[in-house]
Protein backbone atom coordinates (compact mmCIF):
# COMPACT_ATOMS: atom_id res chain seq x y z
CA UNK A 1 0.00 0.00 0.00
CA UNK A 2 3.04 2.23 0.69
CA UNK A 3 4.26 2.06 -2.54
CA UNK A 4 0.24 2.61 -4.75
CA UNK A 5 0.20 5.92 -1.91
CA UNK A 6 4.18 7.20 -3.36
CA UNK A 7 2.57 6.04 -6.63
CA UNK A 8 -0.29 8.61 -6.06
CA UNK A 9 1.98 11.44 -4.69
CA UNK A 10 4.45 11.33 -7.87
CA UNK A 11 0.85 11.08 -9.88
CA UNK A 12 -0.63 14.41 -8.29
CA UNK A 13 2.35 16.30 -8.48
CA UNK A 14 2.55 15.88 -12.16
CA UNK A 15 -1.38 16.84 -12.29
CA UNK A 16 -1.44 20.16 -10.28
CA UNK A 17 2.07 21.12 -11.73
CA UNK A 18 0.76 20.89 -15.46
CA UNK A 19 -2.19 22.49 -14.56
CA UNK A 20 -1.01 25.37 -13.65
CA UNK A 21 1.96 25.40 -15.88
CA UNK A 22 -0.36 24.36 -19.22
CA UNK A 23 -3.19 26.82 -18.07
CA UNK A 24 -0.14 30.06 -17.86
CA UNK A 25 1.73 29.23 -20.84
CA UNK A 26 -2.07 28.80 -23.46
CA UNK A 27 -3.23 32.07 -22.06
CA UNK A 28 0.33 33.71 -22.81
CA UNK A 29 0.57 32.67 -26.08
CA UNK A 30 -3.52 33.50 -27.01
CA UNK A 31 -4.05 35.68 -24.87
CA UNK A 32 -7.53 34.55 -24.04
CA UNK A 33 -9.11 32.02 -21.53
CA UNK A 34 -10.72 30.12 -24.13
CA UNK A 35 -7.45 27.18 -24.93
CA UNK A 36 -7.77 27.06 -20.78
CA UNK A 37 -11.31 26.38 -21.12
CA UNK A 38 -10.75 23.97 -23.79
CA UNK A 39 -8.95 22.11 -21.11
CA UNK A 40 -11.60 21.95 -18.83
CA UNK A 41 -14.40 21.02 -21.09
CA UNK A 42 -11.97 18.00 -23.09
CA UNK A 43 -11.12 16.46 -18.91
CA UNK A 44 -15.21 16.71 -18.69
CA UNK A 45 -15.85 14.75 -21.43
CA UNK A 46 -12.87 12.32 -21.10
CA UNK A 47 -14.63 11.73 -17.77
CA UNK A 48 -17.65 10.82 -19.22
CA UNK A 49 -16.69 8.53 -21.82
CA UNK A 50 -13.38 6.61 -20.76
CA UNK A 51 -14.80 5.69 -17.70
CA UNK A 52 -17.66 3.10 -19.23
CA UNK A 53 -14.45 1.63 -21.02
CA UNK A 54 -11.92 1.60 -18.35
CA UNK A 55 -14.66 -0.02 -15.56
CA UNK A 56 -15.30 -2.72 -18.31
CA UNK A 57 -11.39 -3.72 -18.78
CA UNK A 58 -10.43 -3.48 -15.03
CA UNK A 59 -13.66 -5.63 -13.69
CA UNK A 60 -12.43 -8.30 -17.19
CA UNK A 61 -8.49 -7.90 -16.45
CA UNK A 62 -8.12 -6.81 -13.06
CA UNK A 63 -7.47 -3.51 -11.85
CA UNK A 64 -3.78 -4.62 -11.66
CA UNK A 65 -3.95 -4.16 -15.11
CA UNK A 66 -5.74 -1.25 -15.35
CA UNK A 67 -3.32 0.58 -13.32
CA UNK A 68 -0.09 -0.65 -14.56
CA UNK A 69 -1.34 0.49 -18.42
CA UNK A 70 -2.51 3.74 -17.37
CA UNK A 71 0.59 4.45 -16.00
CA UNK A 72 2.91 3.47 -19.08
CA UNK A 73 0.47 5.33 -21.04
CA UNK A 74 1.19 8.36 -19.06
CA UNK A 75 4.67 8.03 -19.79
CA UNK A 76 4.71 7.00 -22.84
CA UNK A 77 2.15 10.08 -23.84
CA UNK A 78 4.04 12.90 -21.61
CA UNK A 79 7.45 11.70 -23.32
CA UNK A 80 6.76 11.41 -26.75
CA UNK A 81 4.51 15.34 -26.22
CA UNK A 82 7.49 16.41 -24.73
CA UNK A 83 10.11 15.37 -27.66
CA UNK A 84 7.24 16.98 -30.38
CA UNK A 85 7.27 19.97 -27.95
CA UNK A 86 11.44 20.63 -27.69
CA UNK A 87 11.53 19.83 -31.68
CA UNK A 88 8.20 21.61 -33.08
CA UNK A 89 8.12 24.60 -30.36
CA UNK A 90 6.31 25.31 -27.45
CA UNK A 91 3.11 26.24 -29.29
CA UNK A 92 -0.33 26.55 -28.14
CA UNK A 93 -1.51 24.17 -30.30
CA UNK A 94 0.76 21.26 -29.09
CA UNK A 95 0.51 21.69 -25.22
CA UNK A 96 -3.24 21.58 -26.05
CA UNK A 97 -2.87 18.39 -27.38
CA UNK A 98 -0.53 16.56 -24.66
CA UNK A 99 -2.92 18.19 -22.26
CA UNK A 100 -6.05 16.26 -23.74
CA UNK A 101 -3.28 12.92 -24.38
CA UNK A 102 -2.98 12.90 -20.60
CA UNK A 103 -6.62 14.27 -19.29
CA UNK A 104 -7.80 10.71 -21.24
CA UNK A 105 -5.58 8.62 -19.11
CA UNK A 106 -6.30 10.14 -15.99
CA UNK A 107 -9.71 8.56 -15.20
CA UNK A 108 -8.18 4.98 -15.55
CA UNK A 109 -5.80 5.62 -13.14
CA UNK A 110 -8.29 6.95 -10.95
CA UNK A 111 -10.87 3.98 -11.08
CA UNK A 112 -7.86 1.38 -11.39
CA UNK A 113 -6.75 2.70 -7.70
CA UNK A 114 -10.00 3.20 -6.32
CA UNK A 115 -11.01 -0.61 -7.28
CA UNK A 116 -7.00 -1.74 -6.14
CA UNK A 117 -7.15 -0.17 -2.99
CA UNK A 118 -9.32 -2.98 -0.72
CA UNK A 119 -7.53 -5.52 -2.83
CA UNK A 120 -4.29 -4.60 -1.26
CA UNK A 121 -5.85 -3.15 2.11
CA UNK A 122 -7.15 -5.63 4.86
CA UNK A 123 -10.56 -4.91 5.96
CA UNK A 124 -9.64 -3.57 9.31
CA UNK A 125 -7.30 -1.06 7.36
CA UNK A 126 -9.24 -0.22 4.32
CA UNK A 127 -10.26 3.34 6.06
CA UNK A 128 -6.32 4.04 7.24
CA UNK A 129 -5.27 2.85 4.21
CA UNK A 130 -7.92 5.33 2.33
CA UNK A 131 -6.74 8.22 4.50
CA UNK A 132 -2.65 7.62 3.42
CA UNK A 133 -3.71 7.89 -0.26
CA UNK A 134 -5.75 10.75 0.50
CA UNK A 135 -3.06 12.77 2.55
CA UNK A 136 -0.65 11.35 -1.11
CA UNK A 137 -3.25 13.10 -3.08
CA UNK A 138 -3.73 16.21 -1.22
CA UNK A 139 -0.31 16.47 -0.56
CA UNK A 140 1.26 15.95 -4.09
CA UNK A 141 -1.11 18.01 -5.69
CA UNK A 142 0.26 20.97 -3.17
CA UNK A 143 3.66 20.54 -3.80
CA UNK A 144 3.12 20.47 -7.73
CA UNK A 145 1.49 23.75 -7.09
CA UNK A 146 4.17 24.71 -5.19
CA UNK A 147 6.84 23.40 -7.81
CA UNK A 148 4.67 25.17 -10.97
CA UNK A 149 5.17 28.88 -9.30
CA UNK A 150 8.62 28.03 -9.01
CA UNK A 151 9.67 26.79 -12.26
CA UNK A 152 7.02 29.24 -14.02
CA UNK A 153 9.25 32.04 -12.11
CA UNK A 154 12.97 30.75 -12.67
CA UNK A 155 12.42 27.87 -15.69
CA UNK A 156 11.78 27.09 -18.95
CA UNK A 157 8.54 24.78 -20.08
CA UNK A 158 11.63 22.36 -21.41
CA UNK A 159 12.58 22.08 -17.32
CA UNK A 160 8.73 21.40 -16.64
CA UNK A 161 8.39 18.53 -19.00
CA UNK A 162 11.41 16.75 -17.93
CA UNK A 163 10.37 16.94 -14.10
CA UNK A 164 6.96 15.83 -15.23
CA UNK A 165 8.61 12.75 -17.28
CA UNK A 166 10.77 12.04 -14.09
CA UNK A 167 7.55 12.03 -11.87
CA UNK A 168 5.99 9.84 -13.85
CA UNK A 169 8.13 7.41 -14.52
CA UNK A 170 8.64 7.26 -10.80
CA UNK A 171 5.11 6.85 -10.38
CA UNK A 172 5.01 3.88 -12.60
CA UNK A 173 8.00 2.36 -10.53
CA UNK A 174 6.04 2.48 -7.98
CA UNK A 175 3.12 1.29 -8.90
CA UNK A 176 4.73 -1.86 -10.20
CA UNK A 177 5.98 -2.20 -6.68
CA UNK A 178 2.36 -2.17 -5.10
CA UNK A 179 0.98 -5.29 -7.23
CA UNK A 180 4.44 -6.65 -7.72
CA UNK A 181 3.09 -9.63 -5.58
CA UNK A 182 -0.67 -8.62 -6.03
CA UNK A 183 -2.82 -12.07 -7.67
CA UNK A 184 -4.90 -10.58 -10.28
CA UNK A 185 -8.70 -10.46 -9.30
CA UNK A 186 -10.64 -11.35 -12.85
CA UNK A 187 -14.49 -11.82 -12.99
CA UNK A 188 -15.10 -15.91 -13.67
CA UNK A 189 -17.55 -17.05 -16.13
CA UNK A 190 -19.56 -18.23 -13.04
CA UNK A 191 -19.84 -14.86 -11.43
CA UNK A 192 -23.33 -13.15 -11.34
CA UNK A 193 -21.15 -10.46 -12.85
CA UNK A 194 -18.99 -12.00 -15.33
CA UNK A 195 -20.81 -11.20 -18.67
CA UNK A 196 -23.34 -8.47 -18.19
CA UNK A 197 -25.05 -6.65 -20.45
CA UNK A 198 -25.28 -3.27 -20.72
CA UNK A 199 -28.77 -3.37 -19.96
CA UNK A 200 -28.10 -5.29 -16.51
CA UNK A 201 -25.27 -2.75 -15.87
CA UNK A 202 -26.97 0.10 -15.82
CA UNK A 203 -30.43 -1.88 -14.05
CA UNK A 204 -27.07 -2.34 -11.33
CA UNK A 205 -26.27 1.01 -11.19
CA UNK A 206 -29.38 2.46 -10.52
CA UNK A 207 -29.68 0.63 -7.42
CA UNK A 208 -26.19 2.94 -6.12
CA UNK A 209 -27.40 6.00 -7.85
CA UNK A 210 -28.62 7.83 -4.14
CA UNK A 211 -24.81 7.20 -3.23
CA UNK A 212 -23.83 8.31 -6.47
CA UNK A 213 -24.95 11.55 -6.22
CA UNK A 214 -24.73 12.90 -2.52
CA UNK A 215 -21.04 11.12 -2.35
CA UNK A 216 -20.20 13.85 -4.83
CA UNK A 217 -21.57 16.71 -2.82
CA UNK A 218 -18.06 17.61 -1.19
CA UNK A 219 -16.57 17.96 -4.77
CA UNK A 220 -19.26 20.05 -5.79
CA UNK A 221 -18.68 22.46 -2.79
CA UNK A 222 -15.20 22.36 -3.58
CA UNK A 223 -15.47 22.93 -7.29
CA UNK A 224 -17.99 26.13 -5.80
CA UNK A 225 -15.20 26.94 -3.54
CA UNK A 226 -12.85 27.40 -6.57
CA UNK A 227 -15.01 29.26 -9.20
CA UNK A 228 -15.92 32.04 -6.63
CA UNK A 229 -11.95 32.33 -5.56
CA UNK A 230 -10.92 35.03 -7.74
CA UNK A 231 -13.76 37.12 -7.21
CA UNK A 232 -13.57 36.49 -3.03
CA UNK A 233 -9.94 37.68 -3.50
CA UNK A 234 -10.73 40.81 -5.61
CA UNK A 235 -14.09 41.60 -3.23
CA UNK A 236 -12.46 41.22 0.69
CA UNK A 237 -8.47 41.15 -0.49
CA UNK A 238 -8.27 43.70 -3.08
CA UNK A 239 -6.73 41.38 -5.54
CA UNK A 240 -4.07 40.48 -3.66
CA UNK A 241 -2.32 37.50 -5.60
CA UNK A 242 -0.66 35.94 -1.87
CA UNK A 243 -4.69 36.10 -0.74
CA UNK A 244 -5.31 33.77 -3.74
CA UNK A 245 -2.66 31.13 -3.10
CA UNK A 246 -2.87 31.82 0.77
CA UNK A 247 -6.77 30.61 0.75
CA UNK A 248 -5.51 27.75 -1.45
CA UNK A 249 -3.21 26.65 0.58
CA UNK A 250 -5.29 27.05 3.48
CA UNK A 251 -7.73 24.50 1.95
CA UNK A 252 -4.92 22.11 0.85
CA UNK A 253 -3.51 21.96 4.74
CA UNK A 254 -6.94 21.72 6.39
CA UNK A 255 -7.40 18.08 3.66
CA UNK A 256 -4.13 17.01 4.47
CA UNK A 257 -4.56 16.87 8.24
CA UNK A 258 -7.76 15.06 7.19
CA UNK A 259 -5.93 12.54 5.46
CA UNK A 260 -3.09 12.35 8.29
CA UNK A 261 -5.18 12.11 11.00
CA UNK A 262 -6.94 9.17 9.77
CA UNK A 263 -3.80 7.49 8.07
CA UNK A 264 -2.31 7.98 11.39
CA UNK A 265 -5.41 7.02 13.32
CA UNK A 266 -4.82 10.43 15.50
CA UNK A 267 -8.85 11.06 15.36
CA UNK A 268 -10.04 8.27 17.81
CA UNK A 269 -13.36 7.33 15.94
CA UNK A 270 -13.64 6.43 12.76
CA UNK A 271 -15.52 8.51 9.86
CA UNK A 272 -18.74 8.55 9.80
CA UNK A 273 -22.15 10.01 7.79
CA UNK A 274 -21.42 13.27 9.89
CA UNK A 275 -18.67 14.06 8.09
CA UNK A 276 -20.23 14.72 4.88
CA UNK A 277 -22.44 16.54 6.32
CA UNK A 278 -20.13 18.54 8.15
CA UNK A 279 -18.28 19.04 5.12
CA UNK A 280 -21.60 21.32 3.91
CA UNK A 281 -22.30 23.08 7.24
CA UNK A 282 -18.72 24.67 6.84
CA UNK A 283 -18.79 25.38 3.55
CA UNK A 284 -22.17 27.52 4.34
CA UNK A 285 -20.72 28.92 6.91
CA UNK A 286 -17.88 30.37 4.77
CA UNK A 287 -20.49 31.38 2.37
CA UNK A 288 -21.86 33.38 5.17
CA UNK A 289 -18.39 34.98 6.16
CA UNK A 290 -18.32 36.12 2.61
CA UNK A 291 -21.15 38.17 3.05
CA UNK A 292 -19.08 40.69 5.00
CA UNK A 293 -15.63 41.95 4.65
CA UNK A 294 -15.77 42.26 8.25
CA UNK A 295 -15.04 38.73 8.65
CA UNK A 296 -12.34 38.12 5.92
CA UNK A 297 -9.49 37.66 8.82
CA UNK A 298 -11.30 34.49 9.72
CA UNK A 299 -12.43 33.10 6.11
CA UNK A 300 -8.40 31.41 6.47
CA UNK A 301 -9.67 29.40 8.97
CA UNK A 302 -12.86 28.40 8.20
CA UNK A 303 -11.14 27.29 4.72
CA UNK A 304 -8.66 25.10 6.48
CA UNK A 305 -11.66 23.95 8.66
CA UNK A 306 -13.69 22.61 5.02
CA UNK A 307 -10.20 21.21 4.14
CA UNK A 308 -10.38 19.01 7.19
CA UNK A 309 -13.70 17.80 6.63
CA UNK A 310 -13.80 17.31 3.13
CA UNK A 311 -10.64 14.94 3.44
CA UNK A 312 -13.27 13.46 6.13
CA UNK A 313 -15.67 12.86 3.72
CA UNK A 314 -13.95 11.63 0.95
CA UNK A 315 -12.36 9.05 3.15
CA UNK A 316 -16.30 7.86 4.20
CA UNK A 317 -17.34 7.66 1.18
CA UNK A 318 -14.54 6.02 -0.50
CA UNK A 319 -14.29 3.29 2.29
CA UNK A 320 -18.11 3.16 2.06
CA UNK A 321 -17.96 2.12 -1.40
CA UNK A 322 -15.47 0.05 -1.54
CA UNK A 323 -17.19 -1.69 1.50
CA UNK A 324 -20.52 -1.83 -0.47
CA UNK A 325 -19.56 -2.56 -4.11
CA UNK A 326 -19.52 -6.14 -5.32
CA UNK A 327 -15.98 -6.97 -5.54
CA UNK A 328 -16.18 -8.25 -9.43
CA UNK A 329 -18.27 -5.44 -10.47
CA UNK A 330 -16.58 -2.73 -9.17
CA UNK A 331 -15.13 -1.25 -11.81
CA UNK A 332 -17.95 -0.26 -13.58
CA UNK A 333 -19.61 0.82 -10.86
CA UNK A 334 -16.72 3.53 -10.16
CA UNK A 335 -17.01 4.63 -13.91
CA UNK A 336 -20.65 4.78 -13.51
CA UNK A 337 -20.03 6.98 -10.36
CA UNK A 338 -17.33 9.05 -12.16
CA UNK A 339 -20.12 10.01 -14.92
CA UNK A 340 -22.33 11.03 -12.66
CA UNK A 341 -20.03 12.98 -10.73
CA UNK A 342 -18.68 14.72 -13.81
CA UNK A 343 -22.38 15.89 -15.04
CA UNK A 344 -23.03 16.89 -11.36
CA UNK A 345 -20.27 18.86 -10.47
CA UNK A 346 -20.13 20.61 -14.14
CA UNK A 347 -23.54 21.30 -13.72
CA UNK A 348 -23.15 22.89 -10.37
CA UNK A 349 -20.22 24.91 -11.37
CA UNK A 350 -21.89 26.04 -14.52
CA UNK A 351 -25.29 27.06 -12.53
CA UNK A 352 -22.60 29.04 -10.17
CA UNK A 353 -20.87 30.79 -13.05
CA UNK A 354 -23.62 32.07 -14.38
CA UNK A 355 -25.54 33.18 -11.39
CA UNK A 356 -21.84 35.18 -10.90
CA UNK A 357 -22.77 36.79 -14.07
CA UNK A 358 -25.65 38.50 -12.35
CA UNK A 359 -23.84 39.46 -9.44
CA UNK A 360 -21.42 37.88 -6.52
CA UNK A 361 -24.32 38.10 -4.08
CA UNK A 362 -26.56 36.22 -6.51
CA UNK A 363 -23.56 33.50 -6.81
CA UNK A 364 -23.32 33.46 -2.75
CA UNK A 365 -27.34 33.00 -2.74
CA UNK A 366 -27.66 29.88 -5.26
CA UNK A 367 -24.55 28.61 -3.61
CA UNK A 368 -25.72 28.83 -0.08
CA UNK A 369 -29.45 27.04 -1.94
CA UNK A 370 -27.23 24.38 -3.13
CA UNK A 371 -25.57 23.34 0.12
CA UNK A 372 -28.83 23.62 2.24
CA UNK A 373 -30.42 20.97 -0.06
CA UNK A 374 -27.71 18.80 -0.10
CA UNK A 375 -27.52 18.75 3.48
CA UNK A 376 -30.98 17.64 2.99
CA UNK A 377 -30.74 15.03 0.67
CA UNK A 378 -27.59 13.52 3.12
CA UNK A 379 -30.03 13.78 6.08
CA UNK A 380 -32.82 11.91 3.78
CA UNK A 381 -30.00 9.80 2.59
CA UNK A 382 -29.10 8.73 5.92
CA UNK A 383 -32.73 7.89 6.80
CA UNK A 384 -33.97 6.13 3.89
CA UNK A 385 -31.00 4.63 2.53
CA UNK A 386 -27.93 4.81 4.40
CA UNK A 387 -27.05 0.95 4.96
CA UNK A 388 -25.78 -0.14 1.25
CA UNK A 389 -25.83 -3.96 1.28
CA UNK A 390 -23.19 -5.99 -1.11
CA UNK A 391 -25.03 -8.06 -3.87
CA UNK A 392 -24.76 -11.85 -3.55
CA UNK A 393 -21.64 -13.31 -5.15
CA UNK A 394 -19.52 -9.82 -4.13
Amino acid sequence: MKFLALGEFATNIVKAMLLLCFSKYLYDQTGQILAIAVTFIAEMVMMVLIPAVAGSYIDKNGARSGLLISAVAHVVICAIGTVVILVLGDRASLILLLSIGLSAVWPISRIAVFTLTPELSAAERLEKDNGWLMFSLQSGQLLGMVLAGVLLVYQSLEVILYAANLLLLLALVCYVGSVKNHKVLRAQGTDVYSDMSLREVVRLSKRFFPVFLVSNFDFSSVAVFNILLAAVVVSHYDGNTYWLAGLDAAFAIGAIAGGLLIARMWRTVGTTILDPVMTQVVFLLYLFALGTTALKFYIPLVVIVFGLFQSYSGIFWRTELQRSFPTLAMGRLTAARTTVSSMYIGLSAMLIAFFHEISMDTALVSAAVMVVIQIGALVLYHTKAHSLHKLPNS
